[in-house]
């Protein structure tokens, strides 16, 4: 029987939420950890499972720095297992894994690949091809004009979607835009093109939050091999934001179907979150996106029994197999500062009942960043909250 070799270090490339609970996931098992920042309100470093921290350039504003950067982390703690938390990180480390495999171990693949997932429309394409549904979308380029006869197909409101997220996030401080008629399309159409984004015109699908659902999985030579399905209980922006809430559920197969026929064709390996919502006009699960890397609750499915880093990371290192393993429902993963941040104009002003509010609180949960037993995150986040808001005040 092969024993467990937890002696070879991680390397978690972002210090935000996300890494926070792979770098949890890992070290609460004794592998030593390290961890790259690029943001200054970063806090997953100052977490007690932390080895070292390096401090880089945006992997992809400052992409040739990045990269020299983490080949001199190489020279200090030798050989690691590298994980992307983030998509910047993602897309700078398989754009560059030639280089970086000589000396790394990767827990990701080259562009070729991982472009599929961060590139929408591509994603898009291969669950066309191999019949996975998804809400109607129409891509819109920059040589693409808007005119009534191109969008007779959709009905208002629909969502204009980026086609890298986390590109059209970092300028826009939002995932998407809400378009309620032709002129606020082509306004927001607009807004893309000054920064040459490419976007997508989606139809919403509409009911309720706790409609969209989240399904990770680890997968390997086409076949997934561990699946954890969640469903979504509170968003940021009205329900088309970041997730808060997330509570996990029992398995449906046709997650796991879509999620493999999907990933599989795509050449994809290893851990994935592909997120869908349930469409009730014609009872099926329609693909929403797909990120090739570790979500921010990641924590929910490791607190529910399933720790996917440490099943991951046994199996990239150690060779050790596995199968799927049964897992708590009814777990609670809860965004405690964005929760807060989104409710509170609503509980000042008595539109949201605080008892409702706080029943998630008194259930069976894994916080985002509060952990007893590791503070010194929570201390950091909550700190530069105060700061932000401060300079918030003074500049009024």
């Amino acid at each position: 029987m092969k024993q467990n070799n937890n002696n070879l270090p991680v390397l978690i490339l972002s210090g935000h939420a996300i890494a926070l609970g792979v770098i949890r996931s890992l070290g609460s098992k004794g592998v030593p950890v390290y961890v790259v920042s690029y943001d200054t309100k970063d806090m997953a470093y100052k977490s007690k499972f932390i080895q070292q921290h390096f401090v880089l350039p945006h992997p992809e504003k400052n992409a040739e720095e990045f990269i020299a950067g983490l080949l001199r982390i190489h020279d200090k703690i030798g050989k690691a297992l590298v994980f992307p938390a983030d998509d910047p990180t993602l897309v700078a480390l398989s754009k560059n894994i030639d280089l970086l495999k000589a000396k790394f171990i990767i827990a990701s693949q080259d562009w070729s690949i991982i472009s599929k997932v961060i590139n929408k429309d591509m994603t898009y394409a291969v669950a066309e091809k191999v019949g996975v549904p998804f809400p109607k979308t129409l891509s819109l380029d920059e040589t693409i004009t808007i005119t009534e006869d191109l969008i007779k197909e959709f009905r208002f409101p629909c969502l204009v979607k980026p086609v890298q997220s986390h590109i059209y996030f970092d300028i826009f401080k939002s995932k998407m835009a809400i378009v309620n008629n032709i002129e606020e399309l082509k306004n927001q159409f607009e807004q893309c093109k000054k920064y040459s984004l490419d976007v997508t015109l989606q139809e919403i699908i509409e009911g309720d939050i706790t409609q969209g659902l989240n399904f990770n999985s680890l997968i390997y030579n086409g076949k997934i091999k561990q699946g954890f399905t969640a469903y979504k209980v509170r968003m940021t922006d009205n329900g088309y934001g970041i997730p808060v809430i997330v509570r996990s559920r029992e398995m449906i197969k046709e997650l796991w179907d879509y999620s493999e026929k999907l990933l599989s064709e795509m050449g994809y390996e290893g851990y994935s979150n592909v997120e869908f919502k349930y469409d009730k006009r014609d009872g099926l699960y329609k693909l929403l996106e797909v990120n090739g890397r570790y979500n921010r609750s990641s924590l929910l499915s490791a607190e529910s029994g399933i720790n996917f880093p440490w099943i991951q990371y046994n199996y990239i290192i150690n060779g050790i197999d596995f199968k799927q393993n049964d897992y708590e429902k009814g777990f609670y993963y809860v965004d405690e500062f964005k929760d807060f941040q989104e409710k509170i104009k609503k509980l000042l002003s008595g539109k949201e009942n605080l008892l409702r509010f706080l029943k998630t609180y008194f259930s069976k949960k894994v916080f985002a960043i509060f952990y007893s037993k590791d503070m010194k995150p929570f201390y950091k986040h909550f700190a530069d909250g105060l700061k932000l808001l401060f300079d918030f005040n003074r500049i009024l």
